[in-house]
């Protein structure tokens, strides 16, 4: 064999292992990004006052069952109603969310922890805190005419509050 048959047998191996390494890593993009991503986060409504919910949300494409979740507090200290076991062993669809209603004077961390299952088997496990009194330094004011009656009033901040959540 000749020099230039080794060059050519060198650049056709150097060739090959880059196409399989673009291949490995575009079937590694394509999984992640068609992959599940739960998040659990602190969600407020403001009407004529603020509500607390936590938001368990599947931002990804693919559905996933979640196979275990728990929550514990960093001061020891979790509502009594505040129970996510019946969340074990469901599915959640992409977009999909759950909320669960939080008491506005509760103000400890609460700490996720949560493992979910991919449809084809591969698992995934997550801590998340969340900061349950993130909005108590907010400013919000809640006005109204001295014309109006307690129906109208209310009725006004609500198409307020829609108003703003759809800008």
């Amino acid at each position: 064999m000749k020099i230039s048959d080794w060059i050519q047998i060198i650049a056709i191996l150097v060739s090959l292992i880059i196409s399989v390494l673009s291949l490995t890593q575009t079937r590694r993009s394509i999984l992640d990004a068609n992959r599940p991503y739960i998040s659990i986060y602190l969600e407020t409504i403001d009407t004529t006052y603020f509500e607390k919910y936590i938001a368990i949300k599947n931002f990804g494409k693919t559905s996933t069952v979640i196979t275990h979740i728990s929550v514990r507090s960093n001061n020891g200290d979790i509502p009594n109603d505040f129970d996510l076991s019946s969340l074990n062993d469901g599915i959640i669809a992409p977009g999909q969310k759950f909320t669960n209603f939080l008491d506005d004077g509760f103000g400890s961390d609460l700490i996720f922890d949560i493992i979910y299952k991919e449809l084809h088997g591969k698992i995934h496990s997550e801590t998340y805190t969340v900061k349950t009194n993130i909005t108590d330094t907010l400013l919000w004011t809640s006005r109204s005419n001295s014309s109006d009656s307690v129906e109208a009033t209310a009725i006004k901040q609500s198409a307020q509050s829609i108003i703003k959540a759809f800008k």
